[in-house]
């Protein structure tokens, strides 16, 4: 009901990635997101999970992505700029925001990162809290954003800030 303020938004993406020519590696390994989003007069919670497989010594790569925006702002899974490490990666996440006016908005998440094949029979990555906040005014925009990554088998216990200042013309 547009009346009420209340949305609904959903994500599903599915992909298979397999060895082909002269690859010495034989795999085949799949990517998923599903992602529910609940939104009521500026404020959304969302809820989701994306996937990246791995088959054996193969895993899903992703060379050409955005590894900030998807697997952690504390920029601990890079693997070499490939997208994915060792036994995968299944990042489960929750999110909070709220648009306080059409100018100023605050976000919280927390993603939780396992294994999608458990190496050694542990399959626990680590986890990171995120929170961003953003501000307009006229032709002028500023962004605050802070992780903190708890390692507990891939990387390193890591806390980042950012402040970016922009100009839109």
């Amino acid at each position: 009901n547009a009346h009420s303020g209340f949305s609904l938004d959903y994500l599903f993406e599915y992909a298979i990635q397999e060895n082909s020519g002269e690859n010495p590696v034989d795999y085949r390994a799949n990517y998923r997101h599903l992602e529910l989003s609940f939104g009521y007069r500026g404020a959304s919670l969302v809820l989701g999970q994306e996937v990246l497989g791995a088959d054996g010594a193969g895993m899903f790569v992703s060379p050409l992505g955005n590894l900030h925006d998807f697997q952690g702002w504390a920029d601990q899974a890079v693997n070499s700029s490939l997208g994915n490490i060792n036994g995968g990666i299944k990042d489960q996440y929750l999110g909070l925001a709220y648009a306080c006016t059409e100018l100023f908005s605050v976000s919280l998440n927390y993603h939780d990162y396992r294994s999608d094949q458990a190496l050694a029979g542990n399959s626990d990555i680590g986890s990171e809290w995120g929170l961003v906040a953003r501000s307009e005014l006229n032709e002028y925009n500023i962004l605050f954003k802070y992780a903190d990554y708890s390692a507990d088998n891939v990387g390193e216990d890591t806390k980042r800030l950012w402040l970016q200042l922009g100009l839109d013309f």
